[in-house]
């Protein structure tokens, strides 16, 4: 396999990967898809990926500086 296809194979994590790579529970991302206020998601019949970038920004959007600061409602 070429280091194009490794990168491009990792770019995609399927629900389980996705949780291991954010601490989420499948559980919790599976809620999420649901009602929404999640990682961005592709589903392909019955099977749900999430591209790393969107899991990366999706994590990002939940920095804070202090406790004190407000987010977004889940």
């Amino acid at each position: 396999m070429t280091q194009n296809a490794l990168t491009l194979r990792k770019r995609f994590l399927r629900s389980k990967e996705a949780s291991a790579y954010t601490g989420y529970a499948e559980s919790s991302l599976r809620t999420y898809r649901v009602k929404g206020g999640g990682p961005k998601f592709i589903k392909h019949g019955r099977i749900v990926i999430y591209d790393v970038a969107d899991l990366d920004a999706w994590i990002g959007s939940e920095r804070r500086g202090s406790t004190s600061e407000t987010g977004a409602a889940r």
